[in-house]
């Protein structure tokens, strides 16, 4: 999957002279510096002690003024939320955290990020409600405000962008 989306991005000429990589965001490797570092619904899945080494791994390989962008899952409310989504594609159980902007912003801070912002991320289509229970995946429903708000199964996800520069 991941060849293909960077694949993808290298034909896209506005992308020229970037180079992409996956890595472990929890142990970044090698010996260079990064400028950007993307995240892509990755940490969300990150029990604590995994949460605050990614982090830390993070600190280490973003240069100075560099930027670290996440998609995840961040919430305004001052809540931690965990759980164990047991469905028919994770008979095993998926660990999923939900996290506030302001613990992550602390942390982020505790390790030289500056500047850290989250967007609210409004999905523009509609993803449909599955028709059987057993079918955990994202779906939006319709607020009466006109906003689509994302759930998978019985919660409600609260989709957010974030932005941090390294200033430390």
């Amino acid at each position: 999957m991941f060849d293909e989306i960077i694949a993808l991005n290298k034909k896209n000429p506005d992308l020229d002279g970037i180079r992409f990589e996956v890595m472990d965001i929890r142990a970044l490797s090698g010996t260079r510096a990064y400028d950007i570092v993307v995240q892509n619904a990755v940490m969300g899945r990150f029990n604590d002690e995994k949460f605050v080494m990614a982090v830390g791994s993070l600190s280490k390989k973003v240069k100075q003024r560099g930027w670290f962008f996440a998609f995840d899952w961040y919430h305004p409310f001052e809540q931690q939320l965990s759980i164990i989504e047991k469905s028919k594609e994770h008979p095993e159980g998926l660990e999923l955290h939900y996290r506030s902007f302001s613990s992550v912003r602390l942390l982020l801070q505790q390790h030289g990020f500056g500047n850290v912002e989250f967007y609210h991320f409004a999905i523009p289509i509609d993803l449909e409600k599955p028709e059987h229970p057993e079918d955990i995946r994202t779906y939006t429903i319709q607020a009466t405000t006109g906003e689509r708000l994302n759930f998978r199964g019985t919660l409600f996800q609260p989709w957010c962008h974030l932005r941090a520069q390294k200033t430390g």
